[in-house]
């Protein structure tokens, strides 16, 4: 079975609702890691592992009253000796309510290849409100080598966007 490192977990606890509580998080970013030891088929043991590494930027919009938000993700690092292909997939999800839970609401074109700088970027066309919703962005790494696949992700930090 291949490993997986991920850069950080995803939340399931109530949103932010109010500018304050999204705190300054806009300039952050999460990445996530998927590896394959194909000798021992475990994390990081031996100098033989293959991996890359993706970065994924909270969501955004270009200007401040912009209605579309935008996510981007990227392969940022990979092992000396790389996969033999990757998968890049970037996500834009919103806080549904009624549901209690994010869901996905926009998917970037998934990009294949391993070389550094591949991006995947998400666009989601907001609905205009008053007040923010909450906004989260998802990378999917896929990564495959001598006939193993792992499929990592990782979610950014909430981060209040209003589309009014």
């Amino acid at each position: 079975m291949a490993a997986i490192t991920v850069g950080a977990a995803p939340a399931m606890a109530e949103p932010p609702t109010t500018p304050e509580q999204f705190g300054s998080q806009a300039n952050g970013s999460e990445t996530v890691e998927a590896v394959i030891n194909p000798e021992t088929q475990s994390p990081l043991t031996t100098q033989d592992a293959v991996a890359c590494k993706a970065h994924i930027s909270n969501p955004y919009r270009l200007t401040s009253t912009g209605k579309t938000v935008y996510a981007d993700g990227d392969i940022n690092w990979c092992t000396p000796t790389p996969p033999d292909d990757c998968r890049l997939e970037a996500e834009i999800m919103r806080w549904d309510k009624s549901l209690q839970d994010y869901i996905t609401v926009a998917s970037g074109p998934a990009k294949n290849g391993c070389k550094l700088g591949t991006k995947s970027q998400a666009k989601y066309k907001c609905t205009p409100i008053k007040g923010s919703i909450a906004y989260k962005a998802r990378v999917w790494l896929t990564v495959q080598y001598h006939g193993q696949t792992n499929v990592a992700h990782s979610d950014t930090s909430a981060v209040g966007i209003g589309c009014d």
